[in-house]
This record gives C-alpha cells, sequence and structure tokens, in this order.
C-alpha cells in the first residue's frame, strides 16, 4: 500500500498533480517540479519527462479531473 512506507511517493504524487492541474506550460510544470526541493529525490526521474507528453497529461488532468 503506497503512503505509510512510501511518504516521498506520496509527496511527489500529489505535487504532479497539483502542477498539471494548473494553467502553467509544460514547460513550466517540468521546471516547477525539478526546482521544488521536496522532491529532490525525483529530480532524475523529472528531468526525463518528456514536454508534449507533460502537454497531454496536463489537458487529461483538465479534462477528467475534479476541480
Amino acid at each position: 500500500m503506497i503512503g505509510i512506507d512510501e511518504p516521498d511517493l506520496v509527496l511527489f504524487q500529489q505535487e504532479l498533480t497539483h502542477a498539471l492541474s494548473s494553467e502553467a506550460s509544460p514547460e513550466q510544470i517540468i521546471e516547477t517540479l525539478e526546482k521544488n526541493p521536496e522532491l529532490k529525490s525525483f529530480r532524475n526521474y523529472i528531468s526525463t519527462f518528456d514536454v508534449d507528453m507533460v502537454h497531454v497529461a496536463n489537458e487529461l488532468v483538465h479534462k477528467w479531473g475534479k476541480h
């Protein structure tokens, strides 16, 4: 179960969801996540994000996510 044993992953998922639900550009979303000091352990992973895929994820969150 994610949460109890993986607090960093939970935080990452929360921050990612928050960033994808913003009105920021895909480039800004990636930059925001990379600069977040709480996500330091995920920086290498975040640096692999493709701008086009972040754009699609952003659109999906806006279309299907709760506001």
